[in-house]
Formats: C-alpha cells, structure tokens, sequence
C-alpha cells in the first residue's frame, strides 16, 4: 500500500509513452502531462525526454520549458534548469508555478538570495497561494532566519490547513526559534495527518525533552527511529533520554566514588577524618548504583522494549 501511488504513476509513464509513440493526435499539451506524470513518479530522465518534444513541437509553449525545467532540477542539472524556468517565465510571467520552479532551483544551489526575489514574485502575482509563502519560509530557514521563517508558514498554513509540509515546516521553525510550547501541538497536527513521519516525531520529542517529560520523550524517539531506523539523531537522543531516565550519574560515580576512597584511605598520612569521607564517598556510591539498578528493574517492568532497544543501541550504535 505504501508504494501504490508510485506503481500507478509508473504505470501512467508507461501507458502514456505508448500513447505518445502511437496516436497521431499527439500534442504538446499531451508531452507535458506525461512529462509532470514522469516527474511525480521521480523518472525525471522520461520527464526530460517528453518536455523537449513538446518544446520541439511548440517551442514558444511554457509549460514545455516549465516541465523540462523540474526534470532537470530532479537530474539536479540546476544551471540548465535555472535557464529553462527562466525561458517559461519570459513566456508566461504571471505563472505562480514557473516562478516557484525557479526559485527552488536557486535554493538547491544555495543561492538563496536570488531565490528570494522570485518567491516574492510569485507572492506578489497570489498572495493566497500557500506553495510560494511555504518556500520562502524553507529559504529563511535555511539562511538560519527561523524567526522570521515563522509568519510565511504560518499564513501557508492558514490557507491550506491540511497540509503536512507545511506543519511540519511551522513546527521546526518554532524548535529552531526555541518556541517549543508552541511547536508541541504543531508537531501533534502534523502526527495526526501522518502518526508515522520521523521528522515529526523527532521534533516532538525534542519539544517533550525541554519539558523534561522524559519517558515520554523517549518512547517517541523510540517511534521516530522504527519509522527511520537510519536516523543517528534520534538514537543520540533517545538514548539520553534514557540517560535521564536511569540517572545519568547513576552508573558512572561508584566507580569513580570506590577509587577517591581507596586513594584516600591508601594515602600516606591519611586521618581519621580521611577516612570518614572516604566511607561516606563509598556508601554514597554504592546509594546511587543500587538506585541504578532499582531504575533498570522499574523501566524493565513498565515498558521493556524501552530497556530492550536502549541496550541494544549501546550495544550495536
């Protein structure tokens, strides 16, 4: 079920390619469908391919330059993209779309000042489209501008409120600004158009630990890395959740705490008073390790696949 939509595309190219190949009513209009068709199902060589035929048909039709121009950024061949994009807007300035082409292609290179004038083109020709105001708010946070990214996203999602890019995006704009009371229910929305999205469930987490609810934090990293289990970031956090869990320190000062006693106690000259602090440093010690353990002994009995997957990243990374 999960790769329906791509098969059925697949299936689309195919059957459209033959059409192409075949009818003798073949039209330009009919080379740019089955180039977007290509392009949704990320078969940008046959996107490519069925742009420039219908250019070569037509070769002052936009929608032409436009669907070669997103073939070729999926090729990640930016420059001549960026040529194309800009061939379709000469021909059709007022199309919100060739102006986003654009602009994307500048942002996958970087550029992101010159991709910024043509989101506020595109802004400007229909405030009301949410596409462009969710663009610019990825371009301002990848300049690092998340405050600033915050008002565009928000306004996207206003008007398209069952978007998922764009609550996820609003979310990690409030996370990066370092507004997580108000990324929690954000990163909610989104789980609830899609429970299982691992960047969602990532920024939740990151929201639950800056609320120090730990063990809730943790199972959602836990979700977040069965939904991608590549994802070393929410290992490193889940982890120290668990971390948190357990008592960082829990595990780490008997020993350290056993070895300042033994010097102590093995020191030339050491006093009495030496040797209470060492005992003290020793029964402190021994205190934490068997709350240590207490704490494994709790997590292993209210959720052991927790305990479980927190042992097993130690163990394998």
């Amino acid at each position: 079920p999960v790769h329906a939509p791509r098969i059925q595309a697949l299936s689309i190219v195919t059957a459209a390619t033959a059409f192409c190949s075949t009818s003798p009513m073949r039209t330009p209009e009919d080379y740019h469908r089955l180039s977007a068709t290509a392009s949704e199902s990320r078969r940008f060589d046959v996107a490519v391919d069925m742009a420039t035929k219908a250019i070569a048909q037509d070769p002052g039709y936009a929608g032409g330059y436009g669907s070669l121009a997103l073939g070729l950024t999926g090729l990640k061949r930016y420059d001549e993209a960026i040529e194309n994009a800009r061939r379709a807007i000469a021909l059709d300035p007022c199309d919100v779309q060739l102006c986003m082409l654009l602009a994307n292609a500048h942002e996958l290179k970087s550029e992101y000042d010159e991709a910024m004038k043509h989101i506020e083109v595109a802004i400007q020709i229909d405030p009301e489209d949410p596409g462009p105001l969710r663009l610019k708010g990825r371009i301002l946070m990848a300049q690092k501008k998340a405050t600033d990214a915050i008002d565009p996203l928000k306004k996207a999602l206003q008007l398209d409120p069952s978007c998922f890019d764009s609550t996820v995006e609003l979310a990690a704009a409030y996370i990066w600004a370092k507004k997580f009371d108000l990324a929690e229910p954000v990163c909610r929305d989104a789980l609830a158009i899609n429970p299982d999205e691992p960047n969602a469930l990532h920024n939740l987490g990151i929201c639950l630990d800056r609320r120090r609810n730990f063990l809730e934090a943790a199972r959602v990293y836990r979700a977040a890395i069965m939904a991608n289990p590549n994802s070393r970031m929410s290992k490193l956090n889940f982890v120290r959740m668990v971390n948190q869990i357990l008592g960082e320190l829990s595990f780490i000062l008997p020993p350290i705490l056993a070895l300042m006693a033994y010097i102590g106690l093995n020191h030339k000259g050491y006093t009495s008073a030496g040797i209470v602090v060492a005992i003290g440093l020793s029964a402190f010690g021994l205190a934490n390790w068997i709350l240590y353990l207490r704490k494994i002994r709790q997590l292993k009995k209210s959720d052991p696949e927790l305990l479980n997957l927190y042992r097993s990243i130690q163990k394998n990374g």
